[in-house]
């Protein structure tokens, strides 16, 4: 009902009961000369006159019961309006103003009822059970988010930047303890997996085009611990020093002595993560020989190994590649492959160093159909540069856009 249809009511029937009761007092006054059945037939006619012309008003329970079925309908609760006791224009145009600008003033019970409907929420959207985590916080998300009106962005944030990428992990960090923490607990609180890659070792990539690292093993071991202590219980995939054992040239057994103390410390720290090393590519080092490589550094002690993070190759003979070392290492149980997918789509041309014309492979997954593989996942961010095209680890829109376009 519309306020002055409310306030005009309201004086009809403040009048009518007034009047009711003056009636009642005249009768009063009247009755004392009258005789008994006389005064008894005025009086019940007076009481049927005050009955029906004094209507009761609405109840506020009533109001307050709309409220709570509308805010169960999933609408908003209407302002629920306050009682006017004034009979006067002023009055009324106040509660005119009142019910334009801002909700009116409620029932302590009504109030309490808004307040439930307005802080129960819906609990937050988590991701199924299984999946691989996906923050947005790659460089190809990033570039989109700082260059909307870039005619590249939608495509790139659509086909690479909203895919759950790994986080990389180097002496870059200044915190890596607290910044893993940071990352797999966002993961955890939507329910998927993270996976990150540890790239710190001393004499990284043999001093070529991803050069840096630990200044020695020393320092080295102590950045693996505090890596670790971040992981907490978070079931993570770590991808452990890609390159460090198919590019071996540079060093000695101290690079697999300090992989293998590392898959210890990362077990220790967190039982539930997986953790996998080193085994180049298909067209790298013959499976017999990664195999031996892989026993130096502790595969035995780890979940597997990963391969083609530094390649385009195909899925396909890559998977054959993993069996074949699978064979080589004695199938022992437990052991899996993970192949990186992130630019495979089009396969290899021979050029491993920021290949042109080609493509962004399979979806990450935890859902391969192959008992041998544990994940496809994208470990290199497409359209990081190689080196070649621009620093290694640099964003390059162009190559972004070619890989997401095929």
């Amino acid at each position: 009902m519309h306020k002055d249809s409310e306030v005009t009511t309201n004086r009809t029937t403040i009048g009518i009961g007034v009047a009711a009761i003056a009636l009642l007092a005249l009768v009063g006054g009247f009755l004392l000369g009258r005789s008994g059945s006389e005064a008894s037939e005025v009086q019940s006619a007076a009481s049927a006159l005050a009955t029906t012309t004094a209507p009761e008003p609405a109840s506020a329970q009533g109001t307050v019961d709309e409220t709570a079925s509308a805010s169960e309908s999933g609408e908003p609760p209407e302002a629920i309006a306050a009682v006017d006791t004034g009979s006067s224009t002023d009055s009324a145009t106040s509660s005119s103003i009142t019910e334009t600008n801002e909700p009116e003033v409620a029932s302590s019970e009504s109030v309490n009822q808004a307040d439930e409907t307005t802080t129960t929420t819906a609990p937050a959207p988590q991701q199924a059970a299984g999946q691989l985590f996906a923050d947005n916080s790659n460089s190809a998300a990033q570039w989109a988010t700082n260059n909307p009106n870039d005619p590249r962005a939608a495509t790139i944030a659509s086909a690479i930047g909203s895919q759950p990428i790994a986080r990389w992990f180097g002496d870059w960090n200044n915190n890596v303890g607290q910044e893993v923490a940071e990352y797999v607990n966002r993961a955890t609180a939507a329910g998927a997996v993270p996976s990150l890659v540890a790239y710190n070792i001393p004499d990284r990539d043999c001093g070529q085009h991803s050069s840096g690292g630990a200044a020695n093993f020393a320092q080295y071991n102590a950045w693996i611990s505090s890596f670790a202590s971040g992981l907490g219980d978070s079931g993570a995939l770590i991808i452990l020093e890609p390159d460090a054992l198919a590019l071996n040239d540079c060093a000695g057994s101290d690079r697999n002595d300090a992989i293998a103390n590392a898959v210890q410390t990362i077990k220790n720290a967190c039982a539930s993560c997986n953790v996998y090393l080193d085994a180049g590519h298909s067209n790298w080092v013959a499976p017999a020989d990664m195999a031996n490589r892989l026993i130096d550094a502790g595969v035995l002690d780890s979940d597997g190994f990963f391969t083609n993070v530094s390649n385009y190759n195909a899925t396909g003979p890559e998977a054959a590649f993993g069996d074949q070392v699978l064979d080589a290492l004695g199938n022992p149980s437990g052991l899996a492959q993970v192949i990186d997918t992130s630019r495979n789509g089009n396969g290899a041309n021979g050029e491993w160093c920021d290949a042109e014309d080609r493509a962004i492979g399979a979806d990450p997954t935890l859902q391969t159909g192959t008992s041998t593989v544990d994940a496809y996942l994208w470990i290199k961010v497409p359209g990081e540069a190689d080196g070649c095209i621009a620093g290694a680890g640099e964003f390059v829109p162009e190559r972004a856009f070619e890989l997401a376009n095929g």
